[in-house]
């Protein structure tokens, strides 16, 4: 077996890592294939039909299943989820939960929106491990509806994944710890596992990803039982339902969207508007996100506006996309306010930044200003404001009499 390296969690790219591909035969997938196996790297594919690139090891496998999700990553070390279901609302609402499910999705970065390359626009990595907590509700819809009976067979097979995972972990954790103190013999270093060492000891967080309230309640009694202390919340409205426990806690916050409708025909219009009022008013620590869709991210100002209008004290609410993000993030100590010693990120505006009509007259990145003259967004304003406009109608002739 080829030895593999890690640097205090991170893995180390070399030609001996393994990259995994799931799903393996995209738009994606099958370009990234190619660009990996023409620098060098070991690669393995997995996709439904096992067809793969030339020069990969290929496995065939269904991503719901979590025993097929755990022998697909086995011995990777950086791991692409690029799987892709039909256009199919039915496919997507049965299959996508479970495939996200059997995924412990790995660890994050904080990166800025300006640098050479990759490593010069890294913030800090990484910065926790995410974990999409299995849904507890029935899946129902027009087009699909599932059994309670499948819906525990379906937790139960997500769970116990999540747990062998785990404990796993945990085992190695302490060969590891005991190899290094030269009480017992080396061990293999494991990069899936390395990774996973601060998380257990507390130094990162474990971002839980979990929006129903049954879900966020089970998840909260399935962290406590792991020991996991250091836990950020990644959900949506329903967390004002449990927003007494999440203090209690001491459980932060990640709002993951204010523009959202309600999910149920009893919840008021504005159940999602409110929510970030009420886990302020319950002592929750919290930031605004920009809902589960990284195109809008530019929207995020407005969530934090629309939870003001709705209860959220201003200052909380500006703060919830500042300092309150940054420091659940772990960066605090670089972004986030205007301090001496921080970096100097900011931008300069000709009013209210949570107002729709303010508009942003500059920008530093890192201290470096960044030229909005030359911002693709911008370029199309300008372009599109300054289109030739049409000749106006020609006057009418006076009429004879």
């Amino acid at each position: 077996m080829r030895p593999r390296q890690t640097l205090g969690g991170t893995v180390m790219d070399t030609h001996d890592t393994l990259h995994v591909i799931l799903g393996a035969g995209g738009a994606i997938g099958t370009p990234l294939a190619a660009e990996l196996l023409d620098r060098g790297r070991r690669l393995r594919t997995v996709s439904r039909t096992g067809r793969g690139a030339g020069g990969a090891e290929v496995f065939s496998g269904d991503l719901t299943n979590p025993g097929d999700a755990l022998r697909a990553v086995e011995e990777g070390a950086m791991v692409y989820l690029l799987a892709g279901l039909p256009y199919d609302k039915r496919v997507w609402r049965e299959q996508w939960p479970a495939i996200m499910g059997n995924v412990l999705a790995g660890s994050s970065a904080v990166m800025r929106l300006h640098g050479w390359n990759w490593t010069d626009m890294t913030l800090r990595a990484p910065i926790g491990m995410h974990l999409y907590y299995p849904r507890l509700a029935r899946l129902q819809s027009a087009f699909f509806s599932q059994t309670e009976k499948e819906l525990q067979k379906q937790k139960e097979k997500a769970l116990k994944a999540i747990g062998e995972i785990f404990d796993a972990a945990r085992a190695y954790k302490t060969a590891r710890e005991a190899a290094l103190a030269g009480k017992a013999p080396a061990v293999e270093v494991d990069p899936r596992h390395e990774a996973m060492r601060p998380v257990l000891d507390g130094k990162l967080p474990l971002f839980i990803h979990a929006r129903e309230k049954s879900q966020i309640e089970s998840a909260l009694d399935w962290a406590k039982r792991e020991k996991l202390a250091n836990l950020v919340l990644i959900t949506g409205a329903d967390a004002q339902y449990v927003a007494e426990r999440l203090a209690k806690e001491k459980v932060p916050v990640i709002l993951d969207g204010v523009l959202e409708l309600p999910d149920r025909r009893w919840e008021p219009y504005d159940a999602a508007y409110a929510a970030a009022a009420r886990l302020n008013e319950a002592g929750v620590k919290l930031a605004i996100g920009g809902g589960r869709d990284a195109a809008n991210a530019r929207n995020l100002p407005f969530h934090a506006a629309m939870a003001a209008s709705f209860g959220l004290p201003r200052e909380a609410a500006l703060r919830s996309v500042t300092l309150a993000a940054a420091e659940l993030l772990g960066v605090a100590d670089r972004i986030g306010s205007l301090d001496p010693g921080k970096e100097a990120s900011l931008f300069v505006a000709d009013g209210d930044p949570l107002e729709i009509e303010t508009h942003i007259e500059r920008v530093w990145i890192a201290g470096q200003e960044i030229d909005l003259a030359r911002e693709r967004q911008r370029e199309l304003y300008e372009r599109y404001r300054n289109r030739p406009k049409p000749a106006p109608p020609a006057a009418a002739a006076p009429a004879h009499p």
